[in-house]
């Protein structure tokens, strides 16, 4: 596979974060260790037409592309025309950016607690999704379903449900690795399974990893078997990009820098997923 490799922008909002500091106000430093990292692509947000100039100006300084970028919304509940709009202005920013693929996760109930959506809340989901799949292609663009970890719950009900509901207007899946492991408490199976289910619809692929389900510093050896989502992602011929979300979180060893760490994950990433 020839596939492109770059970095989600979540990793370093959380470098900066723990050094006292805002990734928004470190673009410049975050674009030049990731191009030092040999890294050619980036997917963050972009939430307003400042910030959009800013990044382009960043983008073509670093000789950096943004094929991908991602946004929040809350899409659940009645207001969810609001959201709808903001998602629709920020990807029109992001195409000036040379975007293609706009990442949408809807929000959970709550990112704390373990609380579902009903079942209405979930067909309202999905209109949206739906919606907003028609509106961006109108404009050039394609829509990418991201998730966390609480679709997977009560049989991944939420996941099936949005990727079922929106196959006719070809709506695409931004397959986060992790998050689907983890959701589906630590299931290589399921991962493996819904790669088999969706392989089509597969149009980015965010990758980290964990020992003992905790998150490793670089891409490594672990809990996935990477190997077997690389078998599969040849065999339906998946052409990236692939993004490196390298996460900390309680456990997480931190004993090198975190453009050095890109530059190893994105070396191992050549042998696993793409070499195989």
């Amino acid at each position: 596979m020839d596939i492109v490799i770059g970095t989600q922008l979540y990793p370093w909002s959380q470098h900066y974060k723990a050094g006292g500091k805002k990734l928004e106000e470190n673009l410049d430093d975050c674009f030049a260790q990731i191009k030092s990292a040999g890294l050619d692509v980036v997917e963050g947000s972009v939430t307003s037409e400042a910030q959009a100039n800013l990044i382009s100006r960043l983008l073509r300084k670093h000789r950096l592309e943004m094929p991908t970028m991602y946004v929040g919304a809350t899409l659940h509940t009645e207001q969810w025309a609001k959201d709808f709009e903001s998602v629709v202005n920020q990807a029109r920013w992001g195409k000036t950016l040379g975007a293609k693929i706009v990442v949408v996760n809807p929000s959970p109930v709550d990112w704390n607690t373990k609380q579902d959506k009903t079942e209405d809340e979930i067909r309202t989901q999905s209109h949206a999704m739906l919606q907003l799949t028609e509106v961006l292609k109108s404009i050039g663009l394609t829509l990418a379903y991201h998730t966390h970890d609480s679709e997977l719950r009560r049989c991944a009900r939420e996941l099936h449900h949005m990727l079922l509901a929106t196959r006719r207007v070809g709506m695409k899946f931004c397959l986060d690795a992790h998050w689907i492991w983890r959701g589906a408490e630590g299931s290589q199976v399921v991962l493996d399974d819904i790669i088999e289910l969706y392989g089509d619809r597969i149009a980015s692929l965010h990758v980290r990893q964990s020992i003992d389900n905790v998150y490793t510093e670089t891409l490594q050896d672990g809990d996935i078997d990477y190997y077997s989502v690389a078998r599969k992602l040849k065999q339906i011929d998946f052409e990236g990009p692939i993004l490196i979300e390298t996460s900390r979180e309680v456990g997480t060893p931190e004993t090198m820098d975190i453009s050095d760490g890109h530059r190893i994950s994105a070396e191992w990433i050549k042998r696993t997923l793409v070499l195989l």
